[in-house]
């Protein structure tokens, strides 16, 4: 049985923003600059997308999956947003053809 070491509380917050970066559209930056992400948002990922059993990558992943990605896709598509998208992506799409 292999026995994982919990990772740093500053290792988790690493991952947490970079997953949190690729969400907001950041590219990856070289390591010790600054995240876009609100701290009390870093907090929240930490918090709450670690499991000490699978380390905090997976999980990370799932809670950003369920907690931000979908729901942001929904609002686009299906809610308040769908009109300002539209108006916006329109002529980016008239140009192309």
């Amino acid at each position: 049985m292999f026995l994982r070491r919990p990772l740093p509380v500053e290792v988790i917050r690493q991952v947490a923003r970079k997953f949190l970066d690729e969400l907001d559209g950041q590219p990856r930056r070289e390591e010790g600059s600054s995240s876009r992400s609100a701290p009390r948002r870093i907090d929240w990922f930490v918090e709450h997308g670690y499991d000490k059993a699978m380390g905090a990558r997976p999980p990370m992943a799932r809670l950003v999956q369920t907690r931000s990605r979908g729901p942001l896709a929904n609002e686009i598509l299906f809610g308040k947003a769908r009109s300002t998208v539209r108006t916006a992506v329109a002529p980016i799409l008239a140009r192309s053809r």
